[in-house]
């Protein structure tokens, strides 16, 4: 059954991955217009610029039309730009420590109210200051608003910190992204941490990062019969490297296994 854009906007998105639409092979429902903001270097090697690379990649091939907006942070790449058959534009801002952040933000609530009613939905990536911005605006956007929170720098000098987020700016900014229509939780860590920080339960979406199967492939049980397994990563509480170290000795009686760590 197809379901119309207004329909989806007023419901808002509940799934990161799109369906193909109509025109695509098997595809089903109305292409969509969305804007995918990353508020950090894009593209990139850390996490949620990759998770923002595949989601722009997977909306793309599904055939809805997608635009990326980012911080020009490596002056040594352009303003403008297309990756992976998307378009790419980078703001513009002075980098001066204060002043700089005042003028990104700025720019960009400028470029959000400038072109609204040009998108049907906002995907922001990490809960930093361009995220609150879009949660103020939300209202005027005539867009559905969805903030990923990434789980690195929120929780540690961001507006999750527990030493933090009660001073009157990270408290400012958490009311803010909470206007958004959905927040994505990738761990159940990160759903907890926001019911305890004051947000909506009904706003909160547990949808873990996405994973792109091609990439892997699943090979026999090696010939020594070890079976290896490695996590790469940095080594911090809310990566859950405990947890997996806890559950790896209950593994690791049974024999036959061998855990690798790298990161710092």
């Amino acid at each position: 059954m197809k379901e119309d854009v207004k329909a989806r906007r007023e419901r808002g998105p509940s799934h990161p991955l799109p369906a193909k639409v109509d025109g695509a092979a098997g595809g089903t429902g109305a292409a969509l217009r969305l804007l995918v903001v990353v508020d950090g270097f894009y593209p990139s090697l850390g996490g949620a610029g990759r998770q923002a690379r595949l989601l722009c990649r997977a909306f793309a091939e599904a055939g809805h039309e997608v635009r990326v907006l980012a911080p020009w942070l490596d002056e040594t790449r352009p303003l403008r730009e297309t990756m992976d058959g998307v378009p790419l534009e980078r703001i513009r801002y002075p980098k001066i420590h204060l002043l700089g952040a005042m003028v990104l933000c700025l720019r960009f609530a400028w470029k959000l109210l400038r072109e609204r009613g040009r998108y049907d939905a906002v995907h922001v990536h990490m809960a930093e200051n361009l995220a609150a911005i879009t949660g103020l605006l939300r209202p005027w956007l005539g867009a559905s608003v969805t903030v990923k929170v990434s789980g690195a720098s929120e929780f540690e000098g961001g507006i999750l910190d527990p030493v933090l987020r009660t001073r009157p700016l990270h408290r400012l900014m958490n009311r803010w992204i909470q206007r958004a229509d959905s927040i994505q939780c990738i761990s159940r860590f990160t759903h907890e941490s926001l019911i305890d920080a004051g947000y909506p339960a009904s706003r909160l979406r547990r949808i873990p990062n996405a994973v792109d199967l091609s990439r892997f492939r699943t090979e026999r049980r090696p010939r020594d019969g070890v079976v290896r397994v490695a996590y790469v990563g940095r080594l911090r509480h809310v990566k859950g490297v405990g947890v997996l170290v806890d559950a790896w000795h209950a593994l690791a009686a049974r024999g036959g296994a061998r855990l690798v760590i790298a990161g710092d």
